[in-house]
């Protein structure tokens, strides 16, 4: 996932879209839950 998030927007979409297109959903859906599913850094305090 973290190639995924740190390439190329363009890919990132064309990628939303064909699994979007697959599972007959809105690619905003798909890209929604993908950001979701992202870690969070954790802070050193």
């Amino acid at each position: 996932m973290d190639k995924i998030a740190k390439g190329k927007a363009a890919d990132r979409e064309a990628l939303f879209q064909r699994t979007a297109s697959r599972k007959k959903i809105n690619p905003m859906i798909i890209e929604k839950d993908f950001w979701d599913n992202q870690p969070v850094p954790k802070k050193s305090f």
